[in-house]
């Protein structure tokens, strides 16, 4: 039975052993996957506002991110096309995983460094958080601003509640949101945060 298109082997030439030399394949996936790790570096410096913060180390974080995707892709991809040999199957493979990784990108950075209501959501106002079942918790009627000096305000429509005050509420933050005043730290006491 004649190879399929996916089946057959990659042509290469030999190299200066006679042995075929699959640099060249090694090189190209290497050359993707540069491509995919750098847009998935960018991603997270952009959504975690490194990019922002420090301009100059941010760029040397993507092309690092690329430099070292292509130094690890080509490394196991020619040894392994030594051994084995490469068959388009293998290449297809390879490069639909790439195109995995780069599509997720956005969603890996955000989940990373999220937003600050997504962030309230998963700290303290979301299910089985602390103030879920509260007026404050997420989905309660209640007006949640966020300043640009990194301060969240939660203020429940039932006015017989004090507002709530956040800080460290900053897109792309690592802190944990914390009471911004006394009466925020009485708020959180009370609901056991």
């Amino acid at each position: 039975m004649p190879p399929t298109l996916l089946t057959a082997r990659v042509p290469v030439e030999p190299d200066r052993h006679g042995n075929p030399s699959y640099s060249p394949v090694a090189g190209a996936l290497g050359g993707a996957a540069t491509l995919m790790l750098a847009l998935v570096a960018a991603w997270v410096a952009l959504t975690s506002r490194f990019l922002d913060d420090h301009r100059l180390w941010a760029y040397v974080a993507i092309a690092a991110a690329g430099l070292i995707g292509f130094l690890a892709t080509y490394a196991v991809a020619a040894a392994v096309f030594r051994r084995y040999g490469a068959r388009w199957w293998h290449v297809g493979v390879a490069v639909a995983a790439l195109v995995c990784i780069g599509s997720q990108a956005s969603a890996f950075a955000t989940w990373v460094f999220p937003d600050p209501m997504a962030r309230y959501d998963r700290q303290l106002g979301g299910p089985g958080r602390c103030l879920h079942n509260s007026p404050y918790g997420t989905g309660k009627p209640n007006v949640t601003t966020i300043s640009d000096a990194g301060w969240m305000t939660v203020v429940p429509l039932d006015t017989t509640f004090p507002p709530l005050r956040l800080d460290h509420a900053v897109a792309g933050g690592l802190h944990q949101l914390t009471p911004a005043d006394g009466a925020s730290r009485q708020i959180l006491d009370s609901h056991g945060c």
